[in-house]
C-alpha cells in the first residue's frame, strides 16, 4: 500500500544517519484502494479488490469500509495520496535525495 511505502520510506530517512550515502531512490506508488490498517504492533494489508490477510475480527470493518469506497471517497483519496506523494518529493528533493517516482498500475 502507498501507506506502507511512505512509512517505510520515512523511517529509512530517519535512520540514515547521512543522506548523502543514499545513491538514488525509487519508488512504485500503488493505487489508492490498498490501505494498511494496524493490529496491534503489525499491519494488515487491505485492499478494496478482495484480502485473505483481515483478522476475523476486522471482518466486519473490512465489508463496511469496502462498501465506503464510493467515486467521492475515490476522489477525497485521490487528492490525499498526491499531496502525500508531492510532500515526500519536495522532502527528497529539500534533502537532496535524487529520487523517481512511477505509478505502478495501469
Amino acid at each position: 500500500s502507498n501507506a506502507r511505502i511512505l512509512r517505510t520510506t520515512k523511517k529509512f530517512l530517519e535512520k540514515t544517519k547521512d543522506l548523502s550515502t543514499i545513491g538514488f531512490v525509487i519508488i512504485g506508488w500503488t493505487s489508492w484502494e490498498r490501505e494498511e490498517w494496524k493490529d496491534k504492533e503489525v499491519f494488515v494489508q487491505i485492499s478494496a479488490s478482495g484480502t485473505d490477510s483481515v483478522p476475523e475480527y476486522m471482518a466486519e470493518d473490512y465489508k463496511r469500509w469496502v462498501i465506503q469506497q464510493t467515486p467521492k471517497e475515490h476522489e477525497r483519496k485521490k487528492q490525499y495520496w498526491y499531496d502525500c506523494i508531492w510532500n515526500l518529493h519536495y522532502e527528497l528533493q529539500e534533502k537532496k535525495v535524487r529520487h523517481l517516482f512511477f505509478h505502478t498500475t495501469n
